[in-house]
């Protein structure tokens, strides 16, 4: 006859109790006693853990069970979700919660359920409660709070010591007076370094190596201290790059004129008032530091049309002006140049009238760029004072330095070619002369006699 396994070996372990046989009901009363003993002891051997864990680790968990749960820190709102009610308190946290935690994810080795029961049946903790059923834990003092006077800075000897908050608490306890403890909460900044919160304050005699309250070769100091540093360091980091953006600017400037001159003819003359149309070129600031050329077009393209439209709107309500001619329509830009990562900008008109509309649009719009790709801008105040996108229209020196500069970046092509009538190369200027006879005087894009170069080109070099 088929016998279960269960019936064939009786333990006192077994979760339903069996059925009493004839048998047993005559066993001696020392056989029986024996029998419950033995079950007693089977039975508290599933519901209470084994202490087979090494009382250094278990101290360090309950450690920073008493941090988590003992403090208002950044991860309280997370816990508030997952309280539950248990034995008639309504603060109870399931240990299963407590090992999803963020605050544990770099705990090593990786906390379970059994490994929390070990720890808190090896290492009793005054201020932690466990539930009736071992499986939920609750924080029986007053939770504190996390005051900057009594955070201090650490950089501990060991790198990854700071993932380990009971650990740094534990071993903080062996060196602190007892004003500074129990250690409330322990931040980890990352691996080498991070914030501990004391039970009282902390200043700057206290972080003083030579007192010898701290862990040795730990560098300490009050967060006050820290803030100031960090703030010190950031402003040298800024000005460093600043420098290092000011000095490949110059070097870049530099390399163009030293490669200019190598490739324009010998003693060139600077460029003199009736070389080019003047009023041509916008000088735009205040722009975004991430703009592009299309949002540059698309900016004042828009800017003025609204203006126009205003203004058209304006003279209509006037009986004035109504058999005056309407505005005249924007015309179309013939370059933009800017660099990358600047706040300003340079663009090329076909006619002086279309500069001065430019100018005219953003002064009286009053827009501000808010990001790389903000083609509409935001209205500006007067009391905000002048960091709306303005528009200058260049004369007198300035305008002959930038087509300087223009000049310098086409005289980059060098002399290429077919040699001329004499056996040698051509020269630029021919060049040039043959390119102007080809081309018309004004176009959409790159047209024009003084960008005789590819698109890209100019703006590679800047200014």
């Amino acid at each position: 006859m088929f016998v279960p396994r269960q019936v064939q070996h009786h333990t006192a372990g077994h979760p339903s109790a069996l059925p009493r046989s004839k048998a047993s009901r005559t066993t001696p009363p020392a056989r029986a006693s024996a029998l419950q003993q033995q079950a007693a002891t089977a039975q508290s051997s599933t519901t209470t853990p084994k202490s087979d864990i090494d009382p250094v680790n278990a101290k360090d968990i309950v450690l920073s069970l008493e941090q988590l749960l003992g403090s208002f820190n950044s991860h309280t709102p997370w816990l508030e979700e997952r309280r539950r009610t248990v034995d008639g308190c309504n603060d109870y946290i399931h240990l299963a919660a407590l090992m999803e935690c963020p605050f544990f994810h770099d705990t090593k080795p990786v906390l379970s359920q059994i490994t929390l029961r070990r720890a808190l049946a090896a290492a009793p903790s005054e201020r932690l409660q466990v539930s009736a059923d071992g499986y939920h834990i609750r924080y029986t003092g007053n939770r504190s709070q996390l005051f900057d006077e009594r955070t201090v800075y650490i950089e501990p000897s060991s790198v990854g010591l700071t993932t380990h908050p009971g650990k740094v608490a534990r071993l903080l306890a062996a060196t602190l007076p007892s004003e500074f403890l129990p250690v409330r909460y322990v931040n980890a900044g990352g691996r080498a370094w991070g914030f501990v919160t004391l039970s009282a304050d902390v200043t700057e005699e206290h972080t003083d190596p030579e007192t010898g309250i701290w862990p040795e070769n730990w560098i300490v100091m009050t967060k006050a201290e820290w803030l100031r540093r960090d703030n010190h360091y950031r402003a040298h980091r800024e000005a460093v790059q600043k420098a290092r953006q000011a000095a490949q600017l110059e070097e870049r400037m530099s390399r163009m004129e030293i490669d200019s001159t190598k490739h324009r003819t010998p003693s060139p003359s600077p460029p003199q008032p009736h070389d080019y149309d003047p009023g041509l070129i916008v000088h735009l600031t205040n722009l975004h530091s991430g703009i592009n050329k299309p949002t540059i077009s698309s900016f004042i393209d828009r800017s003025v049309d609204r203006y126009l439209r205003r203004l058209s709107k304006s003279k209509s309500k006037s009986a004035e002006s109504l058999n005056s001619n309407p505005p005249e329509k924007k015309k179309t830009m013939v370059y933009i140049d800017y660099a990358k990562g600047a706040t300003e900008a340079w663009v090329r008109q076909t006619t002086r009238e279309d500069s001065e509309l430019i100018v005219k649009a953003l002064e009286k719009r009053r827009r501000r760029m808010t990001d790389n790709e903000d083609r509409k801008g935001v209205k500006v105040k007067k009391e905000e004072g002048e960091v709306y996108v303005k528009g200058v229209v260049l004369q007198g020196e300035e305008e002959g330095r930038y087509w300087k500069k223009v000049r310098e970046a086409m005289g980059r092509k060098g002399k290429k070619g077919k040699g001329d009538a004499n056996g040698g190369n051509m020269s630029s200027s021919r060049k040039e002369e043959e390119k102007r006879a080809k081309r018309p005087r004004q176009s959409s894009g790159m047209g024009g006699e003084d960008l005789v170069i590819k698109k890209g080109r100019f703006e590679e070099y800047g200014r």
